[in-house]
C-alpha cells in the first residue's frame, strides 16, 4: 500500500508544473463570482451588508475535499463565508455566498479582496486511497475591490430657536452653523426657504438670505449669520414663521434639515395707555391685569372725590360755628353795656353751646347735594 502511495505522488509531481485545468486525468479546481466589485452603503440609516454568489467546481477526474478562505487587508471591512469546506466528486459544483461588511460613516475608501479555493485531497475511481495533495498548492481564486458608497448627511444647529419679539423697524439675526454628518467633504448651504414671503410682507434682508461653506465630514460649518429687518410702517402687530433649510449641494436628493423660528413684530403705533390715548375699542380682549390697575385708578379717583366732600362738609360746619361764636360775643358786649347803664345788675352773657360733633349720617345727603362746580 505505502508503495502504491509513494508511486500516486511520484505521477502527480508533474500535474503540479502545469496549469490546473489543464491536467487532464488529475486534479484541478475552479472558482468564479458574480462580481468582483462590490459596493457597501454606508450611511448610517442604510447601512446594510452586500452578498455576492460565488461556485466552486472540482474541474479534476477524482473526487476532491476543498477549502475556500479569502484575504482582505482592512479593519473597517469584513468578509464572511457561508461555506468554507466541500466534497465534490468529478465535474461537481456548489454554491456559496460571500458577505461584505462595512462600518457605518466610514468615509469614502476600497480596498482590495481575494477568494481563494484549494484541493486539500483526491480519492480516484481506479485507487480508493486518499491522496493529500494540498502542499501541491492546486488553487484557484478570484480578486476583486470592495469599497464604502458616499452619502451626505446635514444638520443645521440654531442655539435660539424661541419667539422672537421684534420692535418695527429693528433688526434682528439668527446665528447657526451646519454639522457634515456625511462621509466626504460637501458642499452645505443654509437659506430662508420663504424669503419671498417675507419681503412681500415688509420684511427687508441686509444679508444675504443663503449661507454656503464646504465642508470637512464630521465637521461643523463656520457660524453663519441672516439679518433681517422688521417693516416700520405697521398699525398693528404681526406674526410670521421664518423657515430656514440646510442641505447638500452634492447631492440633493439628500435628506435636508430644517427649522422654523416665530417672529412677532410689535406696531411702532403702540396703542393702550402706554400710547398716550385710551382705546376703548379693546376693553374685551384687555387682561386681568390690566382691567384691575383701571379698577384701582377709578377706585383712587372716588376716594379723592369722598375727601373733597368731607372737607367741604368740615368747613361749612367751622364757618357755622364761627359765625355763632361771633354773634354771642356780640350779645355778650351789648349786655354788659345794659349793665353798665342801668347800673342795677350785672347780667352774665350766655354763649350758646355749639356742638362740635360731626355726623356722618349727614353725608349721604351732602354727597346728593355736592357739585363738581364748588371744588
Amino acid at each position: 500500500m505505502r508503495t502504491s502511495i509513494i508511486f500516486a505522488l511520484l505521477l502527480l509531481l508533474p500535474l503540479a508544473m502545469v496549469e490546473p485545468v489543464d491536467a487532464q486525468g488529475g486534479i484541478s479546481v475552479q472558482l468564479d463570482c458574480d462580481s468582483q466589485t462590490v459596493e457597501i452603503n454606508v450611511h448610517p440609516e442604510q447601512n446594510t451588508p452586500t452578498a455576492v454568489g460565488c461556485t466552486v467546481k472540482n474541474t479534476g477526474s477524482g473526487r476532491e475535499s476543498i477549502t475556500v478562505d479569502y484575504e482582505l487587508s482592512a479593519n473597517d471591512f469584513s468578509l464572511t463565508l457561508s461555506e468554507t469546506t466541500f466534497e465534490l466528486d468529478a465535474g461537481e459544483e456548489s454554491v456559496f455566498l460571500a458577505t461584505f461588511n462595512a462600518q457605518a460613516r466610514m468615509e469614502v475608501t476600497e480596498v482590495d479582496f481575494d477568494i481563494i479555493a484549494q484541493v486539500n485531497s483526491v480519492v480516484f475511481i481506479s485507487d480508493p486511497a486518499v491522496i493529500p495533495v494540498g502542499l501541491l498548492n492546486i488553487t484557484d481564486n478570484v480578486g476583486g475591490t470592495v469599497k464604502s458608497l458616499p452619502y451626505s448627511r446635514v444638520d443645521l444647529d440654531i442655539s435660539d430657536r424661541t419667539t422672537r419679539n421684534i420692535e418695527s423697524g429693528d433688526e434682528f439675526s439668527f446665528l447657526f452653523t451646519i454639522y457634515n454628518d456625511g462621509n466626504r467633504l460637501d458642499t452645505l448651504e443654509a437659506f430662508v426657504v420663504n424669503a419671498d414671503e417675507l419681503e412681500e410682507a415688509g420684511f427687508a434682508f441686509i444679508t444675504d438670505p443663503f449661507f454656503r461653506e464646504d465642508v470637512q465630514p464630521s465637521s461643523s460649518s463656520a457660524q453663519g449669520t441672516i439679518t433681517l429687518q422688521t417693516p416700520s410702517d405697521l398699525k398693528s402687530n404681526k406674526e410670521v414663521s421664518v423657515v430656514i433649510r440646510a442641505f447638500s449641494k452634492l447631492d440633493e436628493s439628500a435628506e435636508v434639515s430644517e427649522v422654523t423660528i416665530k417672529v412677532v413684530v410689535e406696531s411702532s403705533s403702540g396703542g393702550g395707555l402706554g400710547g398716550g390715548s385710551l382705546d376703548l375699542g379693546g376693553f374685551d380682549t384687555m387682561s386681568q391685569d390690566s382691567v384691575a390697575m383701571i379698577a384701582m385708578a377709578g377706585g383712587g379717583l372716588f376716594a379723592l372725590i369722598l375727601l373733597l366732600v368731607i372737607i367741604s362738609k368740615l368747613s361749612k360746619k367751622t364757618g357755622q360755628k364761627k359765625t355763632a361764636a361771633k354773634a354771642a360775643k356780640k350779645s355778650a358786649k351789648a349786655a354788659i353795656k345794659s349793665s353798665k347803664r342801668s347800673k342795677k345788675k350785672k347780667a352774665m352773657p350766655v354763649v350758646e353751646e355749639i356742638e362740635d360733633d360731626f355726623d356722618f349720617g349727614d353725608l349721604d345727603d351732602d354727597l346728593d347735594d355736592f357739585d363738581f362746580d364748588d371744588l
